[in-house]
């Protein structure tokens, strides 16, 4: 019978198995690393959307607690008050991310041209052949989605009381254009064949306040309005970087 301890082929297959056995080791260690760093950037990501998002539900309350204190500022009776302020929360409500630990970023998630057919969609003014609706493809993160989608449901809904949405003659229109230039994105709201013929089809009210004070303050946009018999226009002028800017706070005008 031969003896295994000294069999030549046993003493040569030793160094074999403890180089394998050092491999496997090694692979276990780094799957392990590689494990650990992989749950330290689930945790970063969790920390840094729940940051995210307290930030924004902090930001979308003040704009509500704004809004309905103007609303309350500006309405004639309890009626109005309700219906009001019910339109501008519905408004800025359809700007808001469904946020999960396995969402994607929600910046860039809002499709300029979508925002504003599905606001006069809501009026039951998305098939009128006299409106127009026209610019390259421009995509919005939230905030900024949130308070230029309240800006167009206030010109919608002044254009329904004052404006070419409250006519029913052939030669009203209503063109909505945007361009991008020099990373700035300028959009102008035109509506030409106004009943009206004072000089002031929009009065001054929460709409006008609303884009002429709060979106220069929270977007550093520039605006204008130009009011004269037949005619409104609007020109919402803003970076393509916008938004909310640190330490200026929600738009508040109590």
């Amino acid at each position: 019978m031969k003896d295994s301890s000294t069999d030549p082929s046993r003493d040569q297959a030793l160094p074999k198995e403890a180089a394998d056995l050092r491999q496997q080791l090694a692979d276990a260690c780094r799957e392990l690393a590689e494990g650990a760093l992989e749950r330290q950037e689930l945790r970063d990501r969790e920390a840094q959307l729940r940051h995210e998002l307290h930030h924004r539900v902090r930001n979308t309350l003040a704009t509500v607690r704004s809004i309905f204190s103007r609303t309350v500022n500006t309405s004639a009776s309890l009626e109005q008050l309700a219906d009001h302020f019910s339109g501008r929360l519905e408004a800025i409500s359809r700007f808001q991310p469904i946020w999960s630990l396995e969402s994607a970023d929600h910046r860039g998630a809002f499709d300029l041209e979508h925002m504003l057919r599905d606001e006069l969609h809501s009026f039951r003014f998305g098939d009128d052949p006299q409106i127009v609706i026209k610019g390259p493809e421009v995509r919005l993160q939230t905030d900024v989605a949130q308070l230029l989608g309240l800006a167009f449901h206030e010109l919608v809904t002044n254009s329904i009381k004052f404006g070419v949405l409250a006519a029913r003659d052939d030669r009203r229109r209503l063109v909505v254009s945007w361009t991008l230039h020099d990373d700035r994105l300028r959009i102008l709201w035109r509506e030409s064949g106004v009943s009206v013929i004072t000089s002031a089809p929009m009065p001054r009210g929460f709409g006008r306040e609303f884009i002429e004070e709060a979106l220069p303050y929270q977007l550093a946009a520039e605006t204008s309005f130009e009011l004269r018999p037949g005619h409104v226009s609007c020109l919402i002028e803003i970076p393509l970087d916008a938004g909310p800017a640190s330490g200026r706070g929600s738009y508040r005008r109590d």
